[in-house]
């Protein structure tokens, strides 16, 4: 099993990965934002502009590739580099959840987003088996919040990551 999200870098051929969770208002939700990703060899990364929080909760959901399959138990390694700007002061959260928005693993805050790139690194559990998951993002305030570079990935993948999956495949026969 590879990253669940659908694209670390946020977009596939241009095509946004991430969706809106609402009922709060979002101004603007930049999915291929050209010139402000986490360098210059990434150019492109998620923009999210808030603009009132007061109506409910306020993100980003991933679906993964062909969906996120959860087993009650599995942890799931998650990393990912946010900015802010426009008087953004948080938190952001994240957890797990079905097709419902109901909870699938704990809630992680992900606290001290500011102005420069932070990667923020959280260990997510599965609380129930879910054929059809998805991966939410929240915004804990008004403003704006850059995110690049998000990765979910399962620990028990394999015992060495990717690399070692590389070489089993090339010495598979």
């Amino acid at each position: 099993m590879a990253d669940f999200t659908a694209s670390n870098c946020l977009t596939v051929a241009g095509t946004a990965t991430f969706s809106e969770i609402l009922p709060g208002t979002i101004k603007r939700l930049r999915c291929a934002w050209r010139g402000g990703g986490l360098n210059e060899n990434t150019p492109y990364c998620l923009r999210l502009d808030v603009e009132d929080i007061s109506g409910g909760r306020i993100g980003i959901a991933n679906e993964g590739f062909w969906g996120m399959c959860l087993q009650e138990g599995q942890e799931y390694d998650l990393v990912l580099h946010a900015r802010s700007t426009d008087g953004f002061n948080g938190p952001l959260t994240a957890r797990l959840e079905d097709s419902g928005g109901s909870a699938c693993s704990q809630l992680v805050k992900l606290e001290g987003v500011s102005s420069q790139w932070k990667q923020f690194k959280a260990t997510l559990t599965a609380t129930k088996t879910e054929p059809e998951a998805r991966f939410v993002i929240t915004a804990g305030s008004t403003g704006k919040i850059w995110f690049d570079f998000v990765s979910l990935f399962p620990q028990d993948t394999l015992p060495l990551g990717i690399a070692n999956c590389q070489l089993k495949i090339v010495n598979r026969k």
